[in-house]
């Protein structure tokens, strides 16, 4: 019993750090557990498994958004060591939000579902990808023009 949430929170901030400090590769292996969960994992971590088509759904979905997620992620890396300026640029962007939307729970607590919140940066630097080729496309197009 807590008298208040801020007791709540202190008490539990200063075991957390503790158990940082005394069990250090424990807490490095539960973070690459997590992000595992959190960027790589094909199974529905975090609650129970559906049966019968949801659960074929469910695992397709899955599958769909981690293909988008990863080839996401690999086009990102690929434009920073080889793409133009503008290129790099939104792919630091796009590196930067996810990877500052994925630490809380990386520190935290993660279940498949939280990667979820992955999938609207992930589409934005595509679009904006794709968009950025079909422009340069055009310009290209356009110089050679009489």
């Amino acid at each position: 019993m807590f008298a208040n949430e801020w007791a709540w929170n202190d008490y539990h901030t200063h075991a957390s750090l503790t158990y940082m400090k005394e069990q250090p590769g424990a807490d490095i292996r539960g973070d690459l557990r997590k992000a595992d969960v959190f960027f790589l994992s094909l199974q529905k971590i975090g609650s129970q498994p559906y049966a019968g088509a949801l659960g074929l759904m469910t695992r397709l979905s899955m599958l769909l958004f981690r293909l988008l997620l990863w080839s996401t992620c690999l086009l990102a890396i690929f434009a920073l060591w080889f793409g133009p300026g503008e290129e790099r640029r939104a792919a630091i962007l796009y590196a930067g939000v996810a990877m500052t939307v994925a630490a809380p729970y990386i520190v935290g607590f993660a279940f498949t579902r939280h990667a979820s919140v992955l999938i609207l940066p992930a589409a934005l630097y595509l679009a904006h990808w794709r968009l950025s080729r079909s422009k340069s496309k055009e310009s290209s197009s356009t110089l050679g023009a009489p």
